[in-house]
Parts: C-alpha cells; structure tokens; sequence
C-alpha cells in the first residue's frame, strides 16, 4: 500500500513538473515590406516559465546562428507561472515567390526546442496590391497578416504631417480571456481614420487565432462616428483544446496625403498604431465531480422530456421523444441532447437512431427531436433521463433528471400482427393438383468415349500428392503454432477498442462505451456469439458469457454510482477478462 501511495505521489509530482516545465515555441514572418530587395523581418514568440532562462546567443534557423532582438515578455495571469518572450529577427532579401522558413531552435532551460517550418510569399514591386483603410474593409484576406506597399511611381514627400488626419487601431475581445472548450468568443479590429490615407502595413494576427477554431464568417461593417470612417472586422472563435493559445501584436501604419493638381503628396511622418498582444486561456474542465452524462454541454438550463405525439406502442415502431433545455441563449448553442445510449435502463429496452437528433431553437429554449423504438412489449415506461452541463460562471457541473414517461403496449395492433403472422392460408385445389412440368431432355448432356476410361486423378497416380499434401500441412500447423504462442501481435478489432478505452478520459462515456464493446466484440470473434448487437443484459448466465454479463452490469453500477476517483480494481478486472476470454495480455 505504501509503495502505490509513493508511485501515485511520483506520478502527480512528474504531471506537476512537466505542466511548469512546458515550453512551445512559434515562430513567423511579420509580413511587413515583403518585397523583393529589402530585408525580411519576423518574429519568435516561447512560452514558458518564468523561472526558465533563455540563451539568446542559442538561436538558430535550421543550422545556421540567428541574431535575434528582444521586444518584451508577456505575463499569461497573476496565477500562472508562465510569460511569453517575444524575440524579433531579420533575414537577407529573397527573390519574388513562396519560400520556406524552417524550424527556428533555440535553448530554454538547457535543452532545446524548436518551432514549426511556415511558408510565406515574397512580392514584386510592380505587383504589389495598394490599398485605402476603405479597400482594406472590402477585401482583407484570412491570413494572420497583410502588408501594403507604397504607390508607384517614388513618393513625392510634402509637408511632415497633413493637418486633419489621423489613423487608430482599436481591439476588442467579447467575452472572458480564460475559457473552457466549447466555449465562444469574439474578437473586432476597429480602423478609425479620417482624411486620405494610404496604408503601408497591417498585421492582424487575431483574426486567424492560433489555437482556436473558427465559427461562421468574417463580419465586416463600415460607418461613420463623431465625423470619423470607421471600418470594423469581427470574427468567432470557438476552443476545441485546453491550453494557452498567443497571438502576437496588432500593428497598422499608413501614410496621409493630399492631391494637388492630380498628384499625390505625402507627409513624410508615419502615422502608426499598435495593441498588445492577446492571451486565452482554455483550462480543461475539472475531474472531480466530472458526471458520467456530460458531453459538452455549457450553462445553465431547466431541462424537461416528454413524447411529441401518442404513448401507445407497438414492439418495433418508433416514438418521437421530445427533450426541452431552457437556459441562457449565449450558451444555447453549445447545448447537446443527452446520450441516450449510455443511460441506465435503455440498452436491450430502446433503440436509438443513427442520425443526430433535430435541434431548433426558439428564444431561450432549444429543442430536440429523438426517435426512439421500444425493443419489448413488456415495457411501461421510458427511464428518467440525465442531463448534465458544466456552467463557466460558476465553474461547477449542474446534473437535471427528467421523471420516466409512461407508455402504454397497443394490445389491439399486437393480436391483429400476431394474427396475421400465424395464418396460413390454404392451397387451393388448382396447385394441389397441379402437375410438374415436363424435363428438358435435350438439355442433359449426353455421354461420350472419354466418359468410358478413368481420369488421371482418379487413378492410383494421385497418392503421389499426399507427401506434398503432408509437407503443406507441417507448414500450416508450424505458422498457426506461431500465432498461438504470439497472441499478443495479431491486433484484432477488439483489441483495438479495448486499448483505445483504456486510453480515453477516466470515467467519461467514451471509456464506459468503447469497455463494453470491446468485451461484445471479442465474445463474437471467439464465436461465442452470433451479433455484437445483443444486449449485455439477454447473454447467456454461464460461461465467457455470463462472465462478461456480470462484468457489465458492475460496471453500469459503477459508472452511475457518484463514485469520483477513477476505479483501478474495475481497469485490473477488465484485463483480467479480456485475457480469460483472448488469451492476449494488455499491458
């Protein structure tokens, strides 16, 4: 008991270290004058601890040393440990294409790590894209950053600031920065300009966020406020992983003109503006109190469950189950129907369709359709059904259970089935008296001479095939004496399944769905069964079997019982079948 006690403490203590000692390191052009005959800049961002030194001196681009500059360090939270450094670099001049910027390493706590390889695209003076804050509104790419040269023909430089111009770049984050996965956030650009202005570089990392995924389209607007052009860019972004996910910082600079008589005059001071980069925390939701029902689902609701249309039923025909979630309309969205699959009661009773429900919302409550089909005539009732969410604001899991709904067997449909099964008309007298149809004479084969003389197989000649025959039978019987004694190296599907729940999420329902198949699998590849379709509950009460019936009803037990802490004796009891009915040992 001891030396597990120790184990348990080594392990958490190692999670512990490697969570503080974790290092990622990102690297990209900063897309600012990417023209053929000037210098290339970009930057190098490394999260890590604050405790953790970086060489600057370590620094390299593929194989070669990289002078870099340090811009400035990032605090993530008071409550973490971790900052960001942000170093800058300059490559020589490329010519006009793509290009490849490979890994860039560096060393962080004496060891080393190193960055993704990123293409990027050099342009042509003549073919460089020129663009007004009004163009940018209309045509700004996906892309993390865009740059804008100055026009051509060269600038004709005027006085060293046009009167009544001005260019800002305002950012804005809808939403908390520490999130959870499937939680939205939204992230705006406002450009805020007045007068001519032509601009020469835009970086605008938040609008393809590292880390995060996408939802819908960029929205853009353009208006006005207190006489100045406003051109506004929005996008949503959803967290599908935990973690940290940087961006880096959002620049624009543009240069303000005047036309005299047709031409051009530009002020020869830039006007510049830029924001901090942006930090979102995704933290992983927490283990404890971790209800085996939850799929996803955020916020905080008032959950109901009924039939839409009759609750008479025949064995086999299907009943719509109607399932209400009433709740805060930010998190709607977010909302899944509860698996009914994995609820007590309704595997071998109900069967569940292979399509999604039909989700609708309306208001504040959003709907969903589940077809559902009694399996036996016995039943009275559809079980109570768990739902549960995890709310962000409280940082807890809420758990609502909808009462059974009852349903009644339509004995008349029943009797008129069975009725109709057990009839069997008579025959009539034309077909008891009808007589077989004559043989087509002329369709046999006759014989001929060969017919008269044995064949060569069918002389003594073929007992000089039975030492070939011997020899391939040694062969087979040495191969299948390999597969015997080497169990452990033919992967069969339900291996497959029984590693890939032991390597899910401790006491999600992926673990619980992935076990009992696994176990279904296996009774069927040993021929034990005919289906891996029959219910836990209707295997046979003897035998691998009842084995494995006795095991799965443990474990439904288990996994509906509140128990919190992850269960070792059920993952030693599952090895210790799954052996007893393979032969094949899970480490």
């Amino acid at each position: 008991m001891v030396r597990l006690l120790l184990l348990f403490v080594l392990f958490t203590f190692n999670l512990a270290a490697l969570d503080i000692g974790r290092v990622i390191v990102t690297s990209e052009m900063n897309y600012t004058q990417l023209i053929t005959g000037n210098p290339l800049s970009g930057t190098v961002t490394i999260t890590h601890d604050k405790s953790i030194k970086i060489d600057p001196q370590s620094f390299k681009v593929g194989t070669k040393p990289l002078k870099v500059k340090f811009l400035n360090d990032v605090v993530i939270s008071e409550s973490s440990p971790l900052i960001i450094s942000i170093y800058s670099f300059e490559i020589p001049a490329l010519s006009k294409g793509l290009h490849i910027l490979p890994e860039i390493s560096v060393s962080v706590g004496n060891k080393t790590y190193k960055s993704y390889s990123t293409t990027f695209e050099v342009l042509d003076n003549e073919t460089s894209p020129q663009q007004s804050p009004q163009q940018a509104s209309q045509t700004t790419p996906q892309a993390t950053t865009q740059t804008v040269n100055p026009p051509q023909p060269p600038i004709v430089t005027g006085p060293s600031i046009i009167p009544n111009t001005t260019l800002s770049l305002e950012t804005k984050v809808d939403g908390p920065k520490i999130i959870y996965p499937g939680q939205e956030i939204t992230v705006t650009y406002r450009f805020i300009y007045k007068g001519h202005i032509e601009l020469i570089k835009e970086s605008l990392p938040l609008l393809d966020f590292p880390g995060l995924k996408k939802v819908g389209d960029k929205i853009t607007k353009d208006y006005m406020e207190n006489d100045l052009n406003v051109a506004e860019f929005s996008q949503k972004f959803t967290a599908e992983n935990s973690g940290v996910f940087p961006s880096g910082p959002s620049i624009v600079e543009g240069r303000a003109y005047q036309e005299t008589e047709g031409k051009r005059i530009y002020a020869t001071t830039t006007l510049k503006s830029e924001n901090s980069p942006v930090i979102i925390e995704v933290l992983p939701f927490p283990k404890a109190d971790k209800p085996a029902s939850f799929n996803g689902s955020l916020g905080s609701y008032t959950f109901k469950a009924g039939l839409k249309g009759k609750n008479t039923f025949t064995p086999g025909e299907k009943l719509v189950l109607l399932l209400e979630l009433n709740g805060d309309p930010a998190f709607l969205t977010t909302a899944k129907a509860p698996d009914l699959c994995c609820q007590p009661r309704f595997s071998g009773n109900f069967k569940s369709s292979d399509l999604p429900p039909r989700a609708n919302i309306i208001g504040n409550t959003k709907q969903f359709l589940v077809d559902l089909t009694p399996l036996s005539s016995t039943l009275t009732e559809i079980p109570p059904i768990e739902f549960s969410s995890f709310d962000p604001l409280l940082s807890k899991f809420l758990i609502s259970k909808s009462p059974a709904i009852p349903i009644v067997l339509n004995t008349a449909a029943t009797i008129n089935t069975s009725i109709n099964q057990d009839e069997e008309s008579p025959a009539s007298s034309e077909e008891v008296l009808k007589t077989p149809s004559p043989i087509e004479i002329s369709a046999l084969f006759p014989l001929t001479k060969s017919d008269l003389y044995n064949s060569f197989l069918a002389s003594f000649w073929n007992l000089l095939f039975i030492p070939v025959f011997i020899v391939l039978l040694i062969t087979q019987y040495h191969f299948k004496e390999e597969d015997i004694f080497k169990p452990a190296l033919k992967e069969t599907p339900s291996v497959e399944l029984f590693k890939s729940a032991l390597s899910q999420e401790a006491n999600s329902a992926e673990f619980y769905k992935q076990l009992e198949q696994s176990f279904m699998m296996a009774l069927k590849e040993k021929e034990v069964i005919d289906s891996v379709e029959i219910a836990p509950e209707n295997l046979e009460k003897t035998g691998l079997a009842g084995d494995v019936r006795i095991f799965l009803t443990r474990l439904e037990e288990v996994r509906f019982s509140g128990i919190k802490s992850y269960n070792l004796a059920i993952i030693s009891s599952a090895k210790e079948l799954y052996q007893k009915i393979t032969g094949i040992t899970i480490s």
